[in-house]
């Protein structure tokens, strides 16, 4: 026997409440990335626009110059292997990228320029093989 003070609970409402949180998760899965690529591009995104916002945004420029160091380091250990230009396309676009923060006014097309040649010497550095001295 149902006791008075107990309310019903209506046969679909369960169902109801599963079907919405499916059709959420779905929805959510659509937007959600998928691949690395795309994890570091959505992380990326949303870590910038805080960024200048951060308390601790008067270390990012000596990360900037050790990671960049860190990456001519190993550009320049791989030259004899790959050849120097992806070193000297980086070592360029570090260059650029400093120059452009002594430019008054700043012009953000020269930090654009020096990070797509540092990015070009990293990328040729993947593509790039030296030919063997026995292929001649």
């Amino acid at each position: 026997m149902s006791r008075p003070h107990e309310e019903a609970e209506h046969p679909l409402s369960g169902a109801t409440a599963r079907s919405v949180l499916t059709v959420f998760l779905s929805v959510l899965m659509a937007f959600f990335p998928k691949c690395a690529m795309c994890w570091a591009a959505y992380l990326s995104l949303f870590g910038s626009v805080g960024l200048a916002s951060a308390p601790a945004v008067e270390w990012l420029f000596p990360v900037l110059l050790g990671l960049s160091g860190v990456h001519l380091g190993l550009l320049l250990r791989r030259a004899p292997r790959k050849g120097y230009v992806p070193f000297m396309l980086s070592l360029v676009g570090l260059v650029v990228i400093l120059g452009a923060r002594q430019q008054l006014p700043v012009r953000p097309w020269l930090s654009f320029l020096g990070i797509a040649l540092m990015a070009g010497g990293s990328l040729l550095n993947g593509f790039s093989v030296r030919p063997s001295k026995d292929a001649t």
